[in-house]
């Protein structure tokens, strides 16, 4: 009887307990609120999969640089400091030498969506060196964002060659830097988020970055004109990093809820860059900002440098970062950005449609028992 009583107690007991609390998921962002990577890409993306009752994940993003710079996000995810956050490739090149191929091809690029789409399928369906990569550096890639094109943001008007000559000129790196060089620039590399300090106290004559910026970093109260010609766009990052031991952890179904959701962190944030140039380049027009368009001169000079420096990324490629086959990576890169040029052909102005098309032809093939051990 009393082993009746107990047993009674103990199932009462279970149906009064509450749930298990959701798992809390540590998520660094060493940007803002209302950057593109957070706005477009990290908040709604904590917002979907947080609100997924069955995923059970809850969500602390912290933005800002709260708890991880830029450049020591790598080390933090990889120590579990954080569980996910944004990585920049480019700031590591040792550490992922493909990923330093990606930012030397960067004046190759095409618009933000189509190139956000084709370096993702790249890097996760067709690399396997790329994926040694992240194993190696304690890294679980999910994909990788474009911004839109970069353009020339100064004190003053700059829209010939001989403008440019002994500027100090804030690049990503890669490419940009030996573009500076050719110009007679002297390239500096600082972080986005440090440019409106390092302009404002003449560390940097010029930044090279979105229109969006303005608005992000508050340029226009530093910045007075932007030279309206495409240096490019960033996209050697991984937008969201996550600890291996985070994503072992979770079960199948948890990881399937994070990569259905994913594509955010591609299109999303492309989409959020796009939307933000529009917005940016309104203010930064009231604000008295002038938009100026390039000489001839310096187009030319820009298309004679693309052209000539994919000599110098294929060297650089095979020579110090020891990539097998730049050649056949870069065929690689070419076609799928046909594929996506073609896919997202009229459907530039649905987000969702672009999100849907990126799932199917990425993320649902990924095998979420295998993928990333």
């Amino acid at each position: 009887m009393k082993k009746l009583a107990v047993s009674l107690a103990l199932a009462a007991a279970a149906v009064a307990a509450p749930a298990a609390a959701d798992q809390t998921v540590t998520t660094s962002v060493w940007l803002g609120p209302q950057h593109p990577v957070v706005s477009g890409g990290y908040q709604p993306f904590v917002d979907t999969v947080g609100s997924n009752e069955e995923a059970g994940l809850d969500f602390n993003l912290l933005l800002g640089g709260s708890l991880l710079g830029p450049k020591a996000t790598l080390s933090g995810v990889r120590d579990g400091v954080a569980d996910i956050g944004f990585v920049v490739m480019s700031y590591h090149p040792a550490e992922f030498p493909h990923g330093a191929l990606f930012g030397d091809l960067a004046m190759r690029a095409r618009g933000p969506y189509t190139t956000a789409a084709a370096v993702t399928e790249l890097t996760m369906l067709h690399c396997a060196p790329c994926q040694d990569e992240f194993k190696r550096n304690g890294v679980v890639y999910t994909g990788s964002y474009s911004t839109t094109p970069y353009y020339i943001i100064a004190k003053k008007e700059l829209t010939k060659p001989e403008d440019l000559k002994g500027l100090r000129m804030r690049t990503p790196g890669g490419a940009w830097d030996r573009w500076a060089t050719a110009v007679g620039g002297v390239a500096v590399n600082v972080p986005a988020s440090e440019v409106y300090e390092a302009i404002s106290r003449n560390i940097v004559d010029v930044g090279l970055l979105p229109i969006g910026d303005f608005k992000s970093y508050n340029l226009f109260d530093v910045a007075t004109h932007a030279t309206m010609m495409s240096v490019g766009t960033f996209y050697s990052n991984i937008t969201m990093a996550l600890n291996p031991d985070f994503w072992g952890g979770l079960s199948p179904e948890q990881r399937r809820v994070i990569l259905d959701n994913a594509a955010l962190a591609v299109v999303g944030v492309a989409d959020a860059y796009v939307k933000a140039d529009v917005e940016a380049e309104a203010t930064a027009r009231e604000a008295g900002v002038q938009f100026v368009e390039p000489s001839e001169a310096l187009v030319t000079q820009m298309n004679d440098f693309r052209e000539k420096d994919l000599e110098t990324v294929l060297q650089l490629a095979r020579d110090r970062y020891k990539v097998e086959d730049p050649e056949a990576l870069i065929k690689t890169f070419n076609e799928l950005l046909d594929k996506y040029d073609g896919l997202f052909e009229g459907k530039r102005d649905d987000l969702p449609a672009m999100l849907a098309i990126v799932k199917q032809e990425i993320y649902d093939k990924v095998d979420v028992d295998s993928y990333g051990f």
